[in-house]
């Protein structure tokens, strides 16, 4: 009778053992699978994270490539000159000047503003489509810089559909305001290196950095 009784406590324990063997593997591999997603995700977190970091690095670049420029007009004669007393023969000289400023930092296009908004000189007076004339006085470029001092800003642009960025500075001499200096930026080619064979992705409103 003893015999029997072990007989049969061994054949009621066995399927248990098993069946505990098999809980525990399957808890161990669900552990596991949680632990590799986890690691997972962890990485394409910290990738992207290192992404965008390259992503502001590369564009804080590009933007202090051309923070300083509209500045430089403060310091140069003719273009003081010019807006004091406008005249054809200075507005010569200060459109080459910006002609030559503009391809020097690589940047669209670079203005001179009367106070009134007027732009009475640009690096881009050969082409037909140059602003000289045009009224920008009530653009924020032209109206924060002359309240403020300076601006930078962002501008749709549904000619071009294309970001456009524009740096502004406020032009005074002997306390008297003669203008503004404005320049166009294009960051479309930044957009290319961060996405390569696309077109640019950003839909670009008027918003400020």
């Amino acid at each position: 009778m003893q015999p029997l009784r072990k007989s049969l406590s061994g054949v009621f324990w066995r399927p248990l053992g098993w069946l505990f063997s098999v809980v525990v593997a399957l808890v161990a591999w669900l552990g596991a699978e949680v632990r590799l997603e986890q690691a997972a995700y962890a990485e394409l977190n910290h990738s992207a994270s290192r992404e965008v970091e390259l992503y502001y690095t590369s564009l804080a670049s590009e933007l202090a490539r051309f923070e300083h420029v509209p500045a430089m007009l403060y310091l140069d004669p003719d273009v003081v000159a010019f807006l004091k007393a406008p005249s054809a023969r200075l507005r010569e000289r200060v459109n080459a000047k910006l002609d030559a400023i503009t391809r020097q930092v690589q940047a669209n296009a670079l203005y001179a503003v009367s106070p009134r908004g007027r732009v009475l000189a640009a690096s881009d007076w050969r082409d037909s489509s140059s602003p000289i004339g045009e009224d920008w006085a009530s653009t924020r470029t032209v109206s924060e810089a002359l309240a403020v001092g300076h601006d930078r800003s962002y501008a749709s642009s549904e000619a071009h559909s294309l970001p456009r960025l524009f740096f502004s500075q406020r032009i005074e001499a002997d306390r008297r305001v003669l203008g503004v200096a404005v320049l166009q930026a294009d960051l479309s080619g930044i957009e290319r290196s961060w996405w390569p064979g696309s077109q640019p992705r950003c839909c670009w409103t008027a918003m400020t950095l």
